[in-house]
């Protein structure tokens, strides 16, 4: 995807999430804090004013996780489709055989990023929801249980590491995407 997708790997250097909405009378690029670049403008993220009603005691960054991991899970769907739409436009020429064994091989491109679902924003953004503490706990010990998994995952596929080196021309960047976002959420929820 070229480089929103690079670029979205600074949002995870953030030690602190900012608000959604930039302060009147400036570009979100202009608040002191931590912006997240997408290529079509900057969206800075994070957390409520203090004395808000959401401002409650450890959730300052569970209020925008949810919508960054959406975000990091559509940046990773684009990349792949513009990855998928240029396999195919290489082999489009080739028969029908060739083609089925070629769509048979990227439905695992697809397996391989499906594990990466809305599940972990539900947890985090139900402990962020939550009034009470015990079950505040609970979601996030989910969620941290969902990035735990999600990282050892992308140390060890090797599918990622190869969509990451295709020589189609299409820059992906899913492993420092994915390991910088998951290090971020798990920042978040501790």
């Amino acid at each position: 995807m070229g480089e929103p997708l690079s670029s979205f790997g600074r949002l995870l250097l953030a030690r602190k999430a900012m608000s959604v909405a930039p302060q009147p009378g400036k570009h979100a690029s202009e608040k002191s804090g931590d912006v997240l670049p997408q290529g079509n403008g900057d969206i800075a993220v994070g957390a409520p004013e203090p004395g808000s009603a959401s401002a409650r005691p450890k959730s300052e960054g569970l209020e925008a996780a949810p919508r960054l991991w959406t975000q990091t899970r559509s940046l990773i769907s684009n990349s792949i489709d513009k990855l998928l739409d240029a396999i195919r436009s290489e082999y489009a020429q080739d028969s029908s055989e060739v083609i089925a064994e070629i769509e048979n091989g990227l439905s695992k491109l697809r397996d391989v990023t499906a594990r990466f679902d809305h599940t972990l924003a539900e947890a985090i953004q139900n402990a962020h929801n939550s009034t009470d503490e015990a079950q505040r706990k609970a979601e996030l010990a989910k969620a941290e249980a969902i990035v735990t998994e999600h990282i050892k995952f992308v140390q060890s596929e090797p599918m990622i590491e190869h969509i990451d080196a295709n020589p189609f021309g299409v820059q992906t960047n899913l492993k420092k995407l994915l390991t910088a976002s998951l290090t971020h959420m798990a920042k978040v929820i501790r």
